[in-house]
């Protein structure tokens, strides 16, 4: 589900994703101060300020370590992020494959619960197809933070998609493909 920034529950989940990717089981200063922040931000989701001043102090406490997600191991991650930042870097601009039929309908109706918070898939998917796309990583590479946006854009916050919901194509960049196969 992609909420709009200015939507409270966007800048909560935004404050306790870096919580639970550190993995905060003990007690260090750091840590303290971050459940005490993020104990505050859920306790005032309706001052959205503070929850994005929150994230923002979480996130200049510390760089985001290199977690394992979901059977994945550390190294297979790096190895995600480095083909990323490849693509990200040599500023190739991709054919657009289309969009996983199962995920354009779970984006569909998250676009139906929170009308205008993005640019709408239909309009991007518009877009991607006479654009053409992009790779992109976000402030944090090390995080595993890969987005998909048009050609023509650098707005993250709304236009992008994320690699696992690109169809797979025959004729596609090969680099694309394993970038694809990597984030599923």
């Amino acid at each position: 589900m992609r909420l709009g920034v200015d939507h409270p529950h966007y800048a909560l989940r935004m404050c306790v994703a870096p919580a639970r990717a550190f993995n905060m089981l003990g007690e260090t200063p750091i840590e303290v101060s971050r459940n005490t922040c993020i104990e505050r931000a859920i306790g005032t989701l309706k001052d959205v300020e503070s929850i994005h001043r929150c994230y923002s102090t979480l996130m200049s406490e510390l760089p985001p370590k290199p977690v394992s997600h979901e059977g994945e191991s550390i190294h297979t991650h790096k190895e995600k992020i480095a083909l990323a930042r490849e693509l990200w870097e040599s500023g190739t601009y991709f054919p657009f494959p289309g969009i996983d039929s199962k995920e354009y309908m779970h984006m569909k109706a998250a676009e139906a619960e929170y009308p205008g918070y993005t640019t709408p898939i239909d309009t991007l998917i518009e877009r991607f197809k006479d654009e053409g796309l992009k790779v992109v990583l976000g402030t944090h590479p090390e995080s595993g933070n890969i987005f998909i946006i048009p050609a023509h854009s650098n707005d993250i916050e709304n236009d992008s998609i994320r690699p696992q919901q690109l169809q797979m194509g025959d004729d596609m960049d090969a680099r694309l493909k394993e970038l694809i196969t990597r984030s599923r």
